[in-house]
């Protein structure tokens, strides 16, 4: 499967859950959830792309290194203002970069 024009391919556990119908359950433990995360991950390798998934902790962000995984983020805490399609996409950046307190320097 060609993924030309992506860079990462990154798993939302959440978001995962929830298309699959998995919300309100302990999906991490589910055996179809845990093989579409395995698929996931195959399929990026395949691809030759970083694969990244959140994690709640450092000890999962181990076991998902463990398992191949390269990227991980624990927790996002961003506002993404409503705008139009003629926003000028640099000054949506500098809101954005000033809405979650970091400058054109900082890295996430």
């Amino acid at each position: 499967m060609p993924f030309d024009g992506v860079d990462v391919i990154f798993v939302g556990p959440y978001d995962l859950a929830a298309s699959m119908g998995l919300l309100g359950t302990n999906f991490k433990q589910n055996p179809v959830w845990q093989e579409t995360v395995r698929r996931v991950l195959i399929a990026a390798q395949g691809a030759g792309k970083p694969a990244g998934i959140h994690a709640q902790s450092v000890e999962e962000a181990e076991t998902y290194f463990r398992q191949g995984f390269s990227l991980f983020s624990r927790r996002l805490r961003c506002a993404i203002p409503s705008f139009s399609h003629q926003l000028n996409p640099f000054r949506f950046e500098g809101s954005l970069m000033r809405l979650i307190g970091l400058s054109r320097t900082q890295t996430v």
